[in-house]
């Protein structure tokens, strides 16, 4: 495997695992209050990528162009000149969801990973990594989402993308923000357990790898 491949995975494997998305909780504001059906997340999902992929890809093109006096303005107006495409093409595909999704919708210009990702990741990195960090970012958001929402619309109204499920487990407490609070709780405790695991995992195998190298050289 090529050192380049290697540096892609390792990169892939450090944003999947300790991503902030997850472990510090960006963007959760969504997934708590609108996050209730597997359509909702879908909707989200989507306008998350079609937003904050290229508008961190803009960033990233002209990084050395800006003052830094108005470079976090800069990054949302060109968010919001993204959204214009996105909103309408999102309204025309899912009109059903527009009426919960709310303010939710049109708040992706300004969410927190455009924001903190332009200032401390795609103002200083090249195109490549700045679309596969985005990239990332936005997979590990849409997993997070879509997975809560199909939990909390089959447990708490029994459906599945608006669809009746021949089910008797029934908890409406589960559409209620704080059941959300509570599943993101425990998807990151799970995160963070995976992430354990694989650290000791790759420790044994570093010294067994040493180990090896030492009879051999003796």
């Amino acid at each position: 495997m090529s050192r380049t491949n290697k540096k892609i995975i390792s990169r892939i494997n450090g944003l999947f695992f300790r991503n902030p998305t997850i472990m510090c909780q960006l963007s959760i504001a969504p997934i708590i209050l609108v996050g209730v059906s597997l359509s909702n997340a879908v909707a989200l999902s989507l306008a998350m990528f079609f937003v904050t992929v290229p508008t961190l890809i803009c960033v990233s093109l002209i990084k050395n162009r800006l003052n830094p006096e108005v470079a976090t303005m800069t990054y949302l107006l060109i968010s919001a000149l993204f959204y214009i495409p996105t909103g309408f093409f999102i309204k025309q595909i899912f009109p059903e969801s527009l009426e919960s999704l709310g303010i939710y919708l049109p708040m992706i210009v300004i969410n927190s990973i455009i924001i903190i990702r332009s200032r401390g990741f795609a103002n200083k990195n090249k195109v490549h990594w700045v679309f596969l960090d985005s990239l990332v970012y936005v997979i590990v958001f849409s997993i997070e989402i879509c997975l809560i929402s199909i939990i909390r619309e089959v447990l708490g109204k029994g459906n599945l993308y608006g669809h009746k499920l021949n089910i008797f487990i029934n908890f409406p407490a589960l559409l209620l923000p704080f059941s959300g609070f509570i599943l993101i709780g425990l998807l990151a405790s799970l995160m963070q357990v995976i992430y354990n695991n694989r650290k000791k995992i790759n420790i044994k195998k570093n010294i067994n790898l040493k180990n090896k190298d030492n009879n051999i050289k003796n």
